[in-house]
């Protein structure tokens, strides 16, 4: 009786929404007997055969290790600029003052995040795959031309904002088509790919050294030129899209969302995630140094901190899939905090800058590779991009300030504890973003409540109104029938 009244649900109300897309709807509450458990109630529960989610397939991985490699090439391959920073400061090369370089790494992580909408809508009228081929073209030359530059403006321009450009368009579009090829294991496969960045961190300060010890500056940012665009142009070739099933939305901008409650919850949680986040980034090297240790022993600290990342963002998402990825942001960037007021501030040797280096990589940039899993929680797969360009503005404009906050609060050059106020800085800012997460993983639960627990990929509860007393209500609840 109990299957006869399921499927009688099941196939008589049969919809046709707005995209195209036949769905099914039922309502929890009319299942007799026990309700489905949560690893029943999947895009096959509710019916929705064209929405359903593969969970990997050839394709699906392809676009994994296409994060992987771009995330390698790309943004690890950015952090060599502290190689490059190094040598400028040595030999003077353009007569300029540390504020000068710390605003063109700042402008480099984020400038082209601030213009993140007109990626999104870049993607819409062209494709994935020229988005990916155009980013590895700006990235070649913005270092090509750098390796002429003689000037700090050139600088600027190369290295800074065209570099910034390319790294945001290699960032909009390969994110959002993983959910679309993941369900249950969706923050693993997203973290999975995004460790990319720690293990292309270690390589390149490895690698871009020696090179410049064997041919100097300018063949070190050639070859890294030709090895960015190389790689850009294979995977560009090598992702796909299930845009023809899901239906996505490439507006570059949506008010509904943006004005949203959850939406700026989020947004909240992503600024000051990224604040830390960068900022101890930026600092780990020079903070050891600080200490009395040569530059050497300040480099294997940010080693270090990219190992953390290689092991602790396939870890993470591991986690993430069991507990949800709003849950583990919350426990993560509370114990991050925790960590910078209890060893970073009191560190006075080098086994503990080392150990918090590797500690703090392995949780810090949990945020880069979740927030993909996470959107989808509140919007919905169709309204994904849109919403990721809106919030990667928000990435985007914390990243360019991070560096100058961090270089501005430094205490005078003598002090061994004169990155105190940072450290500082930092676990505040952690704290925060611990606490966004968890009023964030509050409104969810709640909203899952009212709406009987719909599949949040439908995005069918967008624009449900959850009262402000529920969610205070439940900001310490800790069990809940889906993950969060």
């Amino acid at each position: 009786m109990i299957a006869d009244r399921i499927s009688q649900d099941l196939s008589g109300k049969k919809s046709q929404n707005d995209g195209g897309i036949k769905e099914y709807t039922h309502d929890p509450e009319s299942f007799i007997g026990e309700k489905p458990s949560d690893s029943t109630m999947t895009q096959e529960t509710f019916g929705v055969k064209d929405f359903a989610i593969p969970d990997g397939t050839f394709w699906g991985w392809m676009c994994v290790f296409s994060y992987f490699m771009t995330s390698f090439i790309c943004w690890g391959g950015n952090t060599a600029f502290s190689i490059y920073l190094s040598n400028y400061l040595q030999h003077n090369t353009f007569h300029a003052s540390a504020v000068d370089y710390a605003a063109i790494g700042g402008l480099a992580f984020g400038i082209g995040f601030v213009f993140a909408p007109v990626n999104t809508y870049l993607v819409g009228i062209t494709s994935a795959n020229f988005v990916v081929f155009l980013a590895g073209l700006f990235q070649f030359v913005a270092l090509f031309t750098s390796s002429y530059c003689k000037e700090i403006w050139q600088l600027y321009l190369g290295q800074g904002i065209l570099m910034g450009f390319g790294l945001a368009l290699v960032s909009t579009p390969i994110p959002v088509i993983i959910p679309q090829w993941f369900e249950k294991y969706r923050s693993r496969a997203l973290l999975l790919g995004a460790s990319g960045t720690g293990l292309g961190g270690i390589m390149f300060n490895l690698a871009i050294q020696k090179i410049i010890e064997e041919w100097g500056v300018a063949w070190a940012r050639r070859i890294q030129s030709f090895m960015v665009i190389s790689v850009c142009t294979v995977c560009s070739l090598l992702i796909r899209t299930r845009n023809e099933k899901i239906k996505p939305e490439f507006k570059p901008l949506d008010t509904k969302i943006l004005f949203s409650f959850p939406f700026i919850v989020m947004l909240l949680w992503l600024m000051f995630t990224m604040l830390a986040y960068v900022t101890t980034q930026y600092s780990m090297t020079n903070s050891t140094v600080a200490l009395g240790y040569t530059a050497r022993q300040g480099s294997i600290t940010i080693v270090l901190f990219n190992v953390g990342a290689i092991i602790g963002r396939p870890s993470t998402g591991v986690i993430s899939d069991k507990f949800g990825p709003v849950t583990t942001a919350t426990f993560i960037y509370f114990f991050a905090s925790l960590l910078c007021f209890a060893m970073w501030i009191p560190a006075r040797n080098l086994p503990t800058m080392y150990v918090f280096g590797i500690v703090i990589g392995f949780i810090a940039g949990f945020v880069l590779g979740a927030l993909p899993a996470v959107v989808p929680r509140i919007v919905g797969l169709r309204k994904l991009q849109v919403a990721y360009g809106m919030a990667y503005s928000v990435l985007g404009a914390s990243g360019v300030v991070s560096p100058v906050i961090g270089l501005s609060l430094r205490k005078h050059k003598e002090a061994p504890g004169q990155y105190t106020w940072v450290a500082m800085f930092a676990g505040l800012c952690f704290f925060m973003s611990g606490f966004w997460a968890l009023v964030l993983r509050a409104y969810i639960i709640a909203k899952d409540k009212l709406t009987g627990f719909k599949n949040p990929d439908l995005g069918e509860d967008v624009q449900t109104k959850v009262p402000m007393a529920m969610v205070i209500e439940n900001l310490f609840t800790v069990r809940h029938k889906q993950k969060v």
